[in-house]
């Protein structure tokens, strides 16, 4: 059977349309989130870091329990889902020897008890910036995930029946559920939720910014631009108003923030934390349209913005000449021994 170019034979595409179809008159009565965990699950009834992954109690666990909140009974799901997921559990030795992420989250719940999970004592953010293992030192995914833990250690006279919220978001309906830093998370949590035929999706934030960059360069390498000059012009406006146009807001350096002006981040504009990788290939695509006829791909970038982005990628270089993903490195390589990260490593610091 040969390949259509108009994308497949009659019967094949009729056999889309009815999946699709099904799923469209199904939408409100499948638990569709529920459904795609059932798809992931393995063989041996566990869950891993990803859809290909091993088993582990951390992703068993936690799926075992948005199966739960999400309806499913004690044995239910697609082919006994929940009972074999508590099944693989059990038999590895139990919820509890989930690692410590999966013990904060536990405790969340109110499943599980907070002097049972590693010490994070809200504490240690006060210390002096001079103090060796300071959150400042701290590679700023690992510092923006456990500064939200260490403040919901720190108020462990709560407890949730259900959660649906990451770490900040929560932080901030625990200080104040009525508050406005919690009203701007909930306005955004439309951002992370991904709808597709297979189900609901999360997602911890988008690549558009990452994704054009390397299309465009592609589509400009092609020498096609006669034929899709809107679609180039278009991507250059996006890639153009993504650029990040101003720091932090207030003191940020004492807040352990980075310069951001002139940058790209690896989703859009509002993310607001700079990226090397996703400046300098932005900046590529705007060096390359800045080169090509306006009437095609639109006015060139200014080069003041262009400077902007040039300083920011300079004051993420090392001595070593190497340069880091996201703030300048500079802490010291023996903190990567305290990683208190069961499943994942070199997280502690950045990195070139």
């Amino acid at each position: 059977m040969g390949v259509r170019s108009d994308g497949g034979f009659p019967e094949e595409r009729a056999e889309v349309e009815a999946a699709r179809e099904n799923f469209w008159k199904n939408r409100f009565q499948a638990r569709c989130s529920s459904d795609l965990l059932w798809q992931f699950q393995n063989e041996d009834g566990g869950w891993g870091l990803h859809i290909e992954g091993h088993s582990t109690m951390f992703c068993t666990v936690l799926n075992y329990i948005c199966m739960r909140i999400l309806g499913q009974g004690r044995d239910g799901g697609r082919d006994n889902a929940c009972e074999r997921g508590r099944k693989w559990i059990l038999d590895h030795g139990g919820a509890t020897a989930i690692s410590s992420w999966g013990k904060t989250w536990l405790s969340i719940l109110g499943v599980y008890e907070w002097d049972g999970s590693n010490p994070m004592p809200p504490e240690f953010w006060v210390f002096p910036t001079i103090f060796p293992m300071h959150p400042a030192k701290m590679f700023c995914y690992c510092r923006l995930t456990y500064m939200p833990m260490s403040y919901l250690y720190g108020k462990r006279d709560f407890v949730l029946t259900q959660l649906e919220q990451p770490l900040c978001m929560l932080a901030c309906w625990v200080e104040d559920p009525n508050g406005d830093a919690f009203k701007k998370h909930l306005a955004r949590v439309a951002d992370y939720v991904w709808v597709g035929e297979d189900g609901i999706k999360m997602q911890s934030f988008g690549s558009q910014v990452w994704d054009t960059s390397l299309v465009l360069q592609g589509l400009i390498a092609s020498n096609l631009s006669d034929e899709i000059g809107p679609t180039l012009k278009e991507g250059h406006n996006f890639i153009k108003n993504s650029q990040v146009t101003e720091n932090p807001p207030g003191d940020f350096k004492s807040m352990f923030r980075h310069i951001s002006k002139g940058s790209w981040t690896f989703s859009d504009k509002d993310h607001g934390w700079q990226v090397s990788d996703c400046t300098a290939e932005s900046m590529k695509c705007c060096l390359l349209f800045s080169m090509m006829p306006a009437q095609v791909v639109g006015e060139k970038m200014e080069p003041k913005k262009l400077y902007d982005s040039v300083n920011v990628l300079l004051s993420l270089q090392s001595k070593n000449g190497g340069l880091s993903a996201w703030e300048p490195a500079g802490a010291r390589l023996w903190l990567e021994w305290l990683n208190p990260v069961e499943f994942l490593e070199d997280l502690v610091i950045e990195h070139e």
